[in-house]
């Protein structure tokens, strides 16, 4: 398990390393999560494209 603690870090760790799953916070500190998810999808196959991801949040009303 390899743990982010903002976009870029993930988008840093992502170059080095192809993970299973990415669970990702959709209020991340320094990008809006579901425009992360959407970077990683836009990616080529091969840099990650493909690698299932699951935005959550702690949001509560």
């Amino acid at each position: 398990m390899t743990i982010a603690s903002s976009g870029s870090d993930q988008e840093a760790i992502l170059k080095d390393y192809q993970p299973d799953l990415i669970l990702s916070n959709i209020a991340m500190l320094s990008i809006y999560g579901y425009n992360r998810m959407r970077k990683i999808r836009a990616m080529p196959l091969q840099d990650g494209g493909t690698i299932l991801t699951i935005a959550l949040t702690a949001y509560a009303h």
